[in-house]
């Protein structure tokens, strides 16, 4: 049989159906049929080309020379594989794949840990309402406004989750007064 040369490129189609959401499975499972069925096909089929009797066919043609001819040819006849040029490829995406995952977890990590804390934060202060100027500034220290960072709005140079670009347009002056801007699309 040819098991043995696609042997090596068998898929753990268990784990790869874990892997489907659940609108696809459709799909999933033509795709494992056609697999299959070129499966079955490629076994279906001798590993090796049938032999042929040329000597049977000397004692029946006349002319041996022709026979001669077609058994040095059919004998170094070399049919090869096409070389795999793909699977290195497919490695670096994969590699390329990993590496960004585990950045991608990483940061991941870090913003968990990071309101993990802001939430231990909020956990012990005093409540908002009882709380002073003081208690707010050793609670929140790079929240706090001082002469630096006056009170007045917009405070987004210190607020939380605001990009470099956002507050950028917030302070680049109106090109439309306030009273036709809502008339303008």
């Amino acid at each position: 049989m040819a098991s043995s040369r696609i042997s090596k490129s068998s898929v753990d189609w268990a784990r790869f159906a874990k892997l489907i959401p659940k609108c696809d499975v459709s799909k999933f499972n033509s795709f494992k049929a056609i697999s299959d069925s070129y499966i079955v096909r490629v076994n279906s089929y001798p590993e090796k080309a049938p032999e042929i009797d040329f000597n049977k066919y000397r004692s029946e043609i006349a002319n041996k020379d022709v026979v001669a001819k077609l058994e040095s040819a059919y004998k170094a006849a070399q049919v090869p594989y096409p070389k795999d040029n793909l699977t290195p490829e497919i490695e670096d995406q994969a590699r390329l794949a990993k590496k960004q995952y585990e950045l991608f977890v990483q940061i991941s990590n870090d913003k968990i840990k990071e309101a993990e804390e802001m939430k231990t934060r909020f956990e012990v202060m005093i409540p908002y309402g009882q709380m002073l100027h003081e208690d707010f500034k050793m609670t929140f220290p790079d929240w706090d406004f001082s002469r630096n960072y006056p009170t007045q709005e917009p405070n987004d140079e210190l607020q939380p989750g605001i990009s470099k670009e956002e507050r950028a347009r917030r302070h680049e002056p109106d090109p439309y007064p306030y009273a036709i801007k809502g008339f303008l699309k």
